[in-house]
């Protein structure tokens, strides 16, 4: 449609210089050449996007193996699609990812926000190495078998041998009137889920 300045202005707005016509989003603007120009004002109505679905194959998860510590650890589990790293929190939640004991766990990986989809992993907390050493005993020829006493290295979080299973017991060729010379001494019976006794 054309207008012209006669057709929308009367004798006594003679000095106006321009007149606008405005309708539901739209603007025609006349001079007083007959000139007019059109403004427009879009306006985009953005949905929901549809979250991006992730499977296995979109992913890479790298998982480090962890050691008992004597307290609870979440796993350290990075997640990666193509060249970017995903955030914890924004992009993925995880599910069973926050254990003490030794074993092997699976852990649940939701995708959330632009992502979909879940993805589960195995994440494995590996025993801590103990070592029990048995204390040294300077006997003299005759003396019956003394009572050994051992060392301990490598306890974590302050655990003592109160948190070991089975029963420490002592080995020796020793006996009473041995001939004088040294002997070795062992010690077994100790149990643990959590370190590795050495």
């Amino acid at each position: 449609m054309i207008f012209t300045w006669s057709d929308i202005i009367d004798a006594s707005a003679n000095s106006a210089k321009s007149i606008s016509i405005s309708n539901e989003g739209y603007s025609i603007i006349v001079d007083q050449n007959n000139e007019y120009s059109l403004e427009a004002q879009i306006v985009y109505e953005l949905g929901e996007l549809d979250p991006i679905a992730l499977e296995e194959n979109d992913v890479t998860v790298n998982v480090e193996k962890i050691t008992y510590n004597g307290l609870e650890q979440n796993f350290p589990i990075t997640v990666v699609k193509g060249n970017e790293e995903l955030v914890l929190g924004t992009h993925y939640t995880i599910t069973n990812g926050c254990k003490k004991d030794v074993g092997t766990y699976t852990v649940t990986i939701t995708f959330i926000g632009i992502y979909s989809g879940s993805y589960q992993v195995e994440c494995e907390i590996e025993k801590t190495k103990l070592i029990v050493t048995v204390s040294d005993e300077n006997i003299t020829y005759g003396d019956a078998k003394p009572n050994f006493s051992v060392t301990y290295n490598g306890f974590v979080n302050s655990e003592t041998e109160s948190v070991l299973g089975g029963e420490l017991t002592f080995s020796s060729e020793y006996v009473q009137y041995s001939n004088v010379g040294e002997y070795v001494v062992s010690a077994t019976g100790y149990t643990s889920n959590n370190y590795e006794i050495l």
